[in-house]
């Protein structure tokens, strides 16, 4: 199970232990659960309680009350959760300085022309100290009382793994003030670098997205996620990839000049007498968000961050925000598209399952089309009568002209038996059999498994999906490169989900990857939902565009 190992700073610590022990990464990323403070941490080969603890400056007896699963033994691969040492909190002003010698702590004393001179000895310096057998920099740390961080910077190090004999200058309180202004004024720098880059976007025409008015700004959020930190067979994988994306958005958030705290709370764990302030992301199912939404005051806003289902609560409910876009959206945005494509040249046809489970839909798409003034015909058969349909598919539809054919169908079976059928009449080989065939259909096609791909490229299917990715896009792509150098593997659409849902809750709706925002109130005192879908189209070359 990939695990969530990524900080709000995008920095990692490194702890080294004797050149016999296995090399251990502390992670810098830490969540709050229940108002502790937890390290995030994948266990590796070789690595044992004992010296994970000594790594995080804990007890072995901490380690294992915080993970049920280590009851049966402590294996690789596992992700585990290891008290803070020191009190912390989850935002990216509060993120440490990395350790990392190769990177930013040695940098930014370096910008400073450091150098490890007799004057600065004295000055900066409050101790000698000679390294012995097997002794580490994290014990000689904890000896003197002062960080990692600063005995690599003090010393110049370029490895934190130690040779005995080595002579180290341990830094006093003068030197860890002055590596703080240096931090401080890094971060200044940076910030004001990034606002530089952004001032070229107020030019529309030059921007991808910007920052627009937006119905949420929140500065506190809040995640209330099915995490699994209680279970014995580990975390949840699925909302591990959910917060991984919501702590990269912060820190995207954070380069562009926006402070946003962030807490995690394990939904198992809940305890609806204690609601935190601000944004509240979660609970994801429905009938948890039923009973959770009557507990929360006004001032709260609540976002529902996955379940369509939900969408009944907008009714009445102020603060309550849908985010995945209802069934009945979807629809209007569908026949909005197939409106922009009905011309004199072509002809409508909805062809539905008679008796299926999907009659309300099709009254729906009926109603749509007449109210958008498209003119259509319909056909609608058992599935049992699929072999024997194709000559009457045929005759309904209109030879020399391009035929619009909407299935509003989630029945993969009757889906797949009209799609059969009307490839062969877009195939056939005689001119006077063949028709031509322009598809559209629902979300839920994209799931389906026994429909060959091939037919919907060769047929230009259009859809309107509430989630898609646009690789093309500048903006993902450099996400998707700083999530492989982070995880050496590729985002999940939860990963995409929790990026969208953080960038939309602090008011960059148009800064997301998978989701389109188009918020809509329907009456005073109701919450808003979310109507915001992509429109794609299958080429021929099989490739998948987005409409715009």
């Amino acid at each position: 199970m990939r695990t969530l190992f990524i900080a709000i700073s995008l920095l990692a610590s490194t702890a080294a232990y004797s050149q016999n022990v296995p090399q251990i990464t502390v992670s810098s990323e830490k969540v709050k659960v229940n108002g502790s403070i937890l390290y995030v941490h994948k266990v590796k080969a070789g690595e044992t309680l004992y010296s994970l603890a000594k790594a995080y400056s804990v007890t072995i007896d901490e380690i294992v009350r915080q993970n049920e699963s280590l009851k049966n033994g402590l294996k690789e691969g596992t992700t585990i959760y290891i008290p803070s040492s020191t009190p912390s909190s989850v935002t990216p002003s509060a993120a440490a300085p990395s350790t990392d010698v190769a990177g930013s702590v040695v940098s930014q004393v370096k910008q400073e022309s450091w150098e490890l001179s007799g004057e600065n000895i004295k000055k900066y310096s409050k101790k000698r100290h000679k390294v012995k057998s097997k002794e580490t920099i994290e014990r000689i740390a904890v000896k003197y009382k002062v960080s990692v961080e600063s005995i690599v910077a003090m010393n110049s190090l370029e490895s934190t793994v130690l040779k005995k004999k080595q002579v180290l200058y341990i830094p006093n309180e003068l030197f860890l003030q002055r590596m703080q202004k240096e931090a401080e004024a890094v971060q200044a720098a940076r910030e004001a670098a990034t606002a530089e880059e952004a001032a070229p976007m107020e030019n529309a025409a030059q921007q991808e997205a910007v920052e627009e008015a937006a119905p949420l700004k929140g500065t506190s959020l809040t995640y209330i996620l099915p995490m699994g930190l209680a279970d014995t067979l580990g975390a949840n994988p699925n909302y591990m990839d959910f917060y991984a994306g919501a702590l990269m958005a912060a820190d995207s958030l954070r380069m562009m000049g926006k402070e946003i705290s962030i807490t995690l709370i394990d939904q198992s764990k809940f305890n609806s007498a204690n609601i935190p302030e601000g944004t509240i992301i979660g609970p994801v199912r429905g009938y948890d968000m039923e009973k959770f939404l009557p507990l929360v005051s006004k001032e709260n806003i609540v976002i529902s961050p996955m379940d369509m289902t939900t969408g009944k609560l907008v009714a009445g409910n102020s603060n309550f925000v849908q985010i995945a876009p209802g069934q009945d959206d979807q629809t209007e945005n569908l026949m909005d598209l197939l409106a922009t494509k009905t011309t004199l040249g072509n002809s409508v046809m909805i062809i539905y399952e008679r008796n299926g489970a999907d009659l309300a839909l099709v009254e729906k798409v009926k109603e749509l089309a007449t109210d958008r003034g498209i003119i259509f015909n319909t056909l609608s058969y058992d599935i049992l009568e699929g072999r024997e349909m194709m000559e009457k598919i045929k005759d309904a539809l209109e030879p020399g002209l391009d035929n619009l054919v909407l299935i509003p169908s989630n029945s993969e079976a009757f889906v797949s038996d009209v799609v059969r059928n009307l490839n062969l009449l877009y195939t056939n080989p005689l001119e006077e059999n063949r028709r031509s065939v322009v598809l559209f259909g629902t979300s839920r096609w994209r799931n389906f498994e026994t429909i060959e791909v091939d037919y919907f490229h060769k047929m230009n299917l259009h859809l309107s999906i509430p989630y898609y990715v646009d690789y093309n896009r500048k903006h993902v792509k450099d996400f998707l490169m700083k999530y492989r150098a982070l995880f050496n593997g590729e985002p999940t659409p939860y990963t995409f989900q929790g990026y969208d849902i953080t960038m939309m809750s602090c008011g960059f709706e148009q800064t997301t990857l998978q989701s389109k925002y188009k918020f809509k109130k329907d009456n005073a005192g109701d919450g808003m939902r979310n109507t915001g879908t992509t429109n794609i189209v299958y080429n021929k070359d099989y490739t998948i565009s987005v409409i715009e």
